[in-house]
């Protein structure tokens, strides 16, 4: 599910009544929002001293909308205070977000526990399609090839100045990872945890696991790089049919398998004949809003002898994110209480408030402190448009007294509904893996360069500009999956062999999650908070791209300037 589907979402929700989709409780969303914060903010009151008041605070915003940021790191604060006070807030929020939503009448916990599930597979709303792909596995995957020369690692990064694609393959990853880390685009242990991959890791025809994807047909998820490597994935979005036809045309020349939900014939008479390729396209898909439970039900039957990993990818707009998010949720836990030997699977936005390792934040500091040139030029900038707001240039921390560094990369145009979007699942993510001991995957994954963000010239020209501030670099969507599929996969293999470890945080805490192995695009090591540049990096972009000679002549004025401050500390 993407932005390009929001309108077929919603007429493929159009014969159902307006009660039975997932909705808020009220038509604010900023009053919900501000609700389910504030709920998970006291729950932490037993275990912080801080919390009760932060939560009152939160309770009497007047000013919600441009103002959650705020709350959103004391929340966070508190939550590095001790693992208890993480869980608490993580369990409150999410039992109030059950309590609160409404679905089919009623609140979504009521409308989930009223349906156990069936017992009968027959009796299932859906029946499985499933293509089986012709392609062969790459040899350097399914060869006996056995040397460690990392052969078997494949990255694309983009195009060159010819504007060919560029495509890394063994050692030449690895250096490319290393030479991310070194600079601070990624943490040391992603690039070493793709390192580790080994050729039977990457040779998914073998593997126990089967990869459900919810939100199939988004920009940013696994499903390619998944059949490219001979998985089974479990496809799941909206009954589009141009939507399967794309899905199934992957698939075919893959070396993987394809399976999905379609609705069931309404002609018994044809029900043993087996469906035409066309025929599937129309029958495939579902609706994540509307068919939680059914879905659900569908999902617990799959492959029984395997082991699903619970995949949460699809994206919509402004609340509605909120909606299928809570949707995917639900459907995830379900089927994680049903077969509790499965795997939770998500990505973080970038732009978020994190834990982060505590060398990320000595970096940043010190980025803070080295980056003359580009201090200067934007402080040309500020003067170009006759601002002091004290808003920019901010060095990149956050918090009061934070237990744990936290690194605040909030973008307040995303808006608060987008925070609880993402929140949330970081929520499951932690109670699934420090109160039941389940395998999750949730890795901070980069801002890339989607169609979507292409088609929004602001935001491209805040990604271009963006690339000129150390150390940050915006990534290719083909670079990210690839990389993000691979960080998966080391989650899978990690934990079902060694548990959950002390991770980046170098401490066992829930937030260690997020802060192991990202890919944050740099915005972690940055000297500038993130949201204190936007404005200037995209005047940086424009003056550069449509005035280069007032560029060039500021430019060189601040590097003048910093020639003559270095020059003063020798």
């Amino acid at each position: 599910m993407n932005k390009s589907t929001v309108a077929s979402a919603r007429t493929a929700s159009s014969t159902r009544t307006a009660t039975a989709a997932l909705d808020y409780p009220t038509s604010s969303t900023s009053s919900t929002g501000k609700d389910i914060l504030f709920f998970s903010t006291e729950a932490a009151s037993p275990y912080s001293e801080t919390a009760h008041d932060v939560a009152l605070q939160i309770r009497d915003e007047s000013n919600w909308r441009w103002n959650y940021h705020h709350h959103v790191i004391r929340n966070m604060e508190i939550c590095t205070e001790s693992s208890d006070a993480c869980l608490a807030v993580a369990q409150a929020g999410l039992d109030r977000l059950y309590d609160t939503f409404r679905y089919q009448g009623t609140s979504l916990k009521n409308a989930l526990t009223n349906n156990h599930g069936i017992n009968d597979e027959s009796s299932l709303v859906f029946e499985t399609g499933k293509i089986v792909g012709t392609g062969q596995l790459p040899s350097t995957i399914d060869g006996n090839n056995n040397t460690d020369n990392h052969n078997h690692l494949k990255l694309p990064i983009g195009k060159d100045k010819n504007k060919r694609n560029t495509v890394l393959y063994g050692a030449d990853v690895i250096q490319q990872l290393d030479d991310w880390a070194r600079v601070g685009v990624v943490e040391p242990d992603t690039a070493e945890a793709i390192r580790n991959l080994t050729r039977q890791d990457l040779n998914l025809q073998l593997s126990d696991w089967v990869f459900v994807v919810m939100g199939a047909g988004a920009a940013m998820g696994p499903l390619q790089t998944l059949l490219s490597l001979g998985a089974h994935v479990i496809a799941i979005d909206l009954p589009i049919p141009a939507v399967w036809e794309r899905l199934m045309t992957l698939a075919k020349s893959s070396p993987g398998t394809l399976s999905f939900p379609m609705t069931r014939r309404q002609h018994t008479t044809t029900a043993t004949t087996a469906p035409t390729e066309k025929e599937m396209t129309v029958r495939a898909g579902c609706n994540l809003l509307t068919q939680i439970n059914e879905l659900r039900d569908w999902l617990i039957y799959q492959c029984p002898d395997k082991r699903l990993v619970l995949g949460s990818y699809a994206y919509l707009d402004s609340s509605a994110f909120v909606r299928v998010s809570l949707a995917m949720d639900a459907v995830a836990s379900g089927c994680l209480e049903a077969r509790p030997n499965s795997a939770l699977a998500y990505l973080c936005s970038p732009t978020d408030c994190f834990a982060i390792p505590h060398a990320a934040r000595e970096a940043s500091n010190q980025n803070y402190r080295d980056d003359i040139h580009h201090h200067d030029i934007l402080q040309r900038l500020m003067k170009c448009f006759d601002t002091t707001d004290t808003r920019f240039l901010q060095p990149n921390i956050a918090g009061q007294q934070p237990q744990l560094p936290l690194v605040d990369a909030m973008v307040l145009q995303q808006g608060p509904n987008y925070y609880l979007a993402k929140r949330l699942q970081h929520w499951r993510a932690m109670v699934a893996k420090y109160e039941h001991g389940a395998v999750v995957s949730s890795n901070v994954a980069p801002a890339s360069n989607t169609q979507s963000v292409l088609k929004n010239k602001l935001l491209a020209a805040a990604y271009a500009g963006a690339n000129h501030i150390k150390p940050i670099r915006i990534f290719d969507p083909e670079t990210s999956n690839v990389l993000m599929t691979y960080l998966l996969l080391h989650d899978l293999k990690e934990q079902s062999t060694n548990g959950r470890g002390a991770g980046g945080l170098k401490v066992d805490h829930p937030l260690n999650i997020f802060a192991t192995t990202p890919v944050h695009n740099g915005i972690w090591r940055c000297g500038y908070q993130i949201r204190s540049l936007l404005e200037l990096v995209v005047a940086y972009y424009f003056l550069e791209k449509y005035q280069p000679r007032f560029f060039l002549a500021m430019a060189v004025g601040a590097a003048g300037v910093g020639a003559a401050r270095f020059t003063s500390n020798l």
